[in-house]
């Protein structure tokens, strides 16, 4: 829709397509994160590895041998 408005074809940014459209675009934001989280090992490592690194009580020259 921002291409067509872009090369001069008029869209109505308040009509029920585009509200429709930017609902499935924060849907899908939303439902993105889960799908990754169930599928991709690298993510869930990466996930994990973040969660290690932010965790309470961890100190510095623990993070460090993280890094």
């Amino acid at each position: 829709m921002y291409l067509l408005n872009y090369l001069g074809h008029p869209v109505d940014f308040e009509g029920w397509f585009f509200l429709f459209a930017v609902l499935l675009i924060i849907t899908n934001s939303c439902i993105n994160p889960f799908i990754y989280a169930a599928k991709y090992r690298r993510f869930q490592e990466g996930v994990k590895s973040l969660i290690k690194k932010i965790r309470p009580g961890h100190h510095q020259s623990q993070i460090a041998a993280v890094v």
